[in-house]
């Protein structure tokens, strides 16, 4: 599930820099004038028929982990983006840049890739590193590993949407974890788990939404970072209870979790009042947003009770309230260096 939160952030950030041109970035790469003369060869200029093709689905493959990638198709189609002047990172010249440099369906061609490199631009330094690098595709000792568009980020801007394209292989393998993993489920058991996860997604949104930094050029990344961090939490706590580790309590350890929790919420609620310029020692964290996690939390654990009833009936309530009420107070006070 990809989050609405990073989704949201990514879509500010291409509006924020779609005015910038491809061009006006290249000038400030002095080799770039040259480069842009290169000629372009004529029997590889087809461009793809296909209106709705995504030069980046077809390069990478579906799942972006390169199974299904289909290079030629994928050239066609980023010509096509090229002439269309399709502004986004993953298409058209990069594209074109990644296919010369690593001989993908076409013969290797390092000066063409760079030619393609300076149109698709980016920042100063990456431009400059980028050229270098592929300068280093043409020796004897040059690295095998292929030549991607996110090899010489340097600013948050690309570092965000790279962020976001690995984020996407992690989903598709977590997807096919869980798949693998309630394959032998009931009928019950799965739809009471479909009605789960939307509990736990919403939460998911809140707390990347509400209690990641999101101040400084690296937050598409950082929100990006936490959602597969959560994902992978969630599907190991899964893979824990699958295996029969299953989560212990009784109603008075609940009662002291609890006592523990609205202790470390308090001190949240105190120490994350916004300054003057609206941040905190967290960034842009601050308690009004913490507090509304706090609301989309108490939905996720209830709905882990619920579901727990169906699928571990062996596990009481409140075994299952306190070991996701130590989890978050622990988070808690993370939050607010309260442990350290």
């Amino acid at each position: 599930m990809r989050s609405s939160a990073r989704g949201f952030c990514l879509a500010l950030t291409l509006l924020a820099l779609a005015g910038v041109a491809h061009a006006d970035v290249a000038d400030d790469e002095p080799r770039c004038a040259d480069l842009l003369k290169i000629a372009i060869p004529a029997a590889d200029k087809t461009a793809s028929t296909d209106t709705k093709c995504v030069a980046e689905d077809l390069y990478y493959g579906p799942a972006g982990n390169g199974v299904g990638a289909d290079p030629v198709a994928a050239r066609a189609c980023a010509w096509r983006e090229r002439d269309a002047h399709v502004d986004q990172v993953f298409a058209g010249p990069a594209i074109l840049m990644m296919v010369y440099a690593n001989g993908a369906g076409v013969k290797r061609n390092i000066p063409l890739a760079q030619r393609f490199a300076c149109e698709a631009g980016g920042a100063p330094a990456e431009l400059s590193g980028r050229l270098d690098h592929l300068d280093t595709l043409g020796t004897p000792t040059a690295a095998k590993t292929p030549f991607d568009v996110c090899d010489d980020v340097t600013s948050g801007y690309l570092a965000g949407f790279c962020a976001n394209r690995e984020g996407k292989i992690k989903d598709h393998e977590r997807d096919h974890t869980l798949a693998e993993l309630t394959k032998s489920w009931t009928p019950e058991q799965r739809a009471a788990f479909v009605k789960f996860r939307k509990a736990t997604e919403a939460y998911f949104d809140a707390r990347e939404s509400n209690e990641v930094d999101m101040s400084g050029t690296l937050h598409t990344a950082m929100i990006e970072g936490a959602h597969q961090s959560f994902e992978d939490e969630f599907v190991g706590r899964l893979q824990r209870y699958e295996k029969g580790d299953l989560p212990q309590g009784t109603a008075e350890d609940y009662k002291k979790a609890d006592v523990e929790l609205n202790a470390a919420y308090g001190h949240v609620m105190k120490s994350l009042k916004p300054d003057k310029n609206g941040f905190t020692s967290q960034g842009t964290v601050n308690a009004d947003g913490v507090r509304r996690s706090e609301v989309a939390w108490i939905k996720y654990r209830d709905a882990w009770v619920e579901f727990g009833k169906v699928k571990y009936p062996n596990v009481s309530a409140d075994a299952w309230r306190t070991d996701l009420t130590r989890e978050r107070t622990e988070f808690l006070k993370e939050l607010t260096f309260e442990n350290s």
